[in-house]
Parts: C-alpha cells; sequence; structure tokens
C-alpha cells in the first residue's frame, strides 16, 4: 500500500504539469482490471485511489485545486490495455497510472519511448534503461528477501510451480536468479512446474512436487489461477508453507480461497 500510494502521489505531482483552467481539477488517468480474472486486485486499488483522492481534496487539494483520478477498465486483457493507453497517449496526457498486469504492461511498453510516464502497478516486469516506464513492485529486491526468509529457516530444497505468461516467466526468472545468490549456494531447485492461466487442475504438477519432498512451495499466480494451485495443493495433501504473489494479499482472495490454504502460507 505504501508503495502504491508513492506512485500515486508521484503521479499526481507530475500532472500538475499539465495545462488546466483554474477552476479544472487535475485528472490522472488510470487503467485498472475492474472486471476480469483478477478484478480484486482492480476494485482494491480503486478503493486505495478513492480513498487518497479523498483525503488529498479534503486537504485542500493541489495548491487549492482537486484531483480526480479517470479510470478506465482493461478487463486485464493486454488487446484492451492498447488500446485504452493509445487513447491516452493521443491526448498528450503527463502521466498513467496502471495496468495491473505484467502482461498489460509489457504490451504498453512500446507505445511510450517518448512518454508520458507510465506507473505499472503489476507484481513482475522489466523496464529497459531510460524507458518511461516504472514498476511500483519489482521481482528482483522481493525474491532475494524471499530466499533469505527461508535461508533463515532452513527451508533449503525448494519447489515452485509458475504460470506460463509473462508474469510467471518474470517469476521464474527472478526466483533462479536468487537462488543463485552467493548467499544462498546451499539451496536446492527439487522441482520446477508450469501451468497456464486457464489450467482448471494442476493435479499432475502437484504430485510431482510432493514426489520431491521439498521444505517449502512457491506458488506464484493471482487471482483464480493462484485458486486452482491452492485447491490443487490442498487435494494432494501437501501441507507445507507457500509463497504466492502479494497480489493475492487481498481480503476477497482470503474469502474466497482461505480454506484451501496451508497453514504456514
Amino acid at each position: 500500500m505504501k508503495r502504491f500510494a508513492a506512485a500515486v502521489l508521484a503521479a499526481t505531482l507530475l500532472a500538475m504539469t499539465a495545462p488546466a483552467a483554474a477552476v479544472d481539477p487535475y485528472e490522472i488517468n488510470v487503467i485498472l482490471p475492474l472486471t476480469g480474472n483478477i478484478a480484486f486486485v482492480g476494485q482494491t486499488e480503486l478503493q486505495s485511489l478513492k480513498a487518497i483522492e479523498a483525503y488529498i481534496n479534503r486537504t485542500g487539494g493541489i495548491g487549492g485545486r482537486p484531483i480526480s483520478f479517470v479510470v478506465a477498465d482493461d478487463q486485464n486483457d493486454p488487446k484492451t490495455s492498447v488500446l485504452l493507453a493509445q487513447n491516452l497517449i493521443a491526448k498528450n496526457v503527463p502521466v498513467i497510472i496502471g495496468p495491473s498486469s505484467p502482461q498489460s504492461c509489457a504490451a504498453v511498453q512500446p507505445l511510450i519511448p517518448n512518454g508520458p510516464v507510465m506507473y505499472c502497478l503489476a507484481q513482475a516486469g522489466f523496464a529497459p534503461a531510460g524507458s518511461y516506464q516504472f514498476f511500483s513492485n519489482p521481482y528482483d529486491p522481493t525474491f532475494a528477501v524471499t530466499f533469505r526468509f527461508f535461508r533463515e529457516r532452513g527451508w533449503h530444497k525448494i519447489a515452485y510451480i509458475v504460470s506460463t505468461d509473462g508474469g510467471g516467466q518474470d517469476a521464474e526468472r527472478t526466483i533462479l536468479a536468487g537462488a543463485a545468490l552467493p548467499e544462498n549456494k546451499d539451496v536446492q531447485i527439487v522441482a520446477r512446474e508450469h501451468f497456464s492461466p486457464l489450467d482448471l487442475s494442476v493435479s499432475a504438477q502437484m504430485a510431482r512436487i510432493k514426489a520431491t519432498n521439498p521444505d517449502v512451495l512457491i506458488a506464484w499466480g493471482t487471482g483464480a489461477p493462484a485458486g486452482t494451485l491452492f485447491r490443487a495443493e490442498h487435494d494432494a495433501g501437501i501441507d507445507l508453507p507457500t509463497y504466492t504473489s502479494t497480489g493475492n494479499l487481498n481480503p476477497n482472495f482470503f474469502k474466497q480461497y482461505g480454506t484451501l490454504l496451508p497453514a504456514g502460507s
């Protein structure tokens, strides 16, 4: 939430450079998945934006002018994200907040070689040097800390299952990079499994993971795909500490899938 708020406030300050009449609010354009398979992420982000907007306007706005977040729904569809971004770029907006998925952020990235600034809210992704795209929660430092957490608890045998989409590929890259750090020389990756976000079952992958007898499982997915992972983990009788995407740290996710989560998750 702190990183999200920081990105929003930075975007607010940047939007102040846009010309507007004194009585007009500063409009900040946002692309979120308000519907689709990670709608709970977008809806939570929308609630945060509304809270930030209300606070800023209640305390005087920006130089006496209110702000207004103008939110568009990309349905977590990269093609829709591109269309929405193209429309905003054509309007010469100074900044865009979102999208919220690695796939959508990657799809939009080629559109902004010269701006506008984009604060991507995805849990993964890579912005080239000099890019106008920024990520609020990059993977590399996250997994470096995660492996230190594992190491301090004596968890050396690591299994993972990641999705085959862009977010999963980025996750796998950083999982392996984290395991390869010198301080993790005793870490062993005992299972490397993959699944499609559209898969309805990953029971075969979970059976293979269980057979390797790992100390901890990284089950990387967000929303409904993560629910598929936890259901299969539960059905396979795997009761391990399980690390998943921070995109799932959401009350709605726990309401829907909480009974499936291992005790050590």
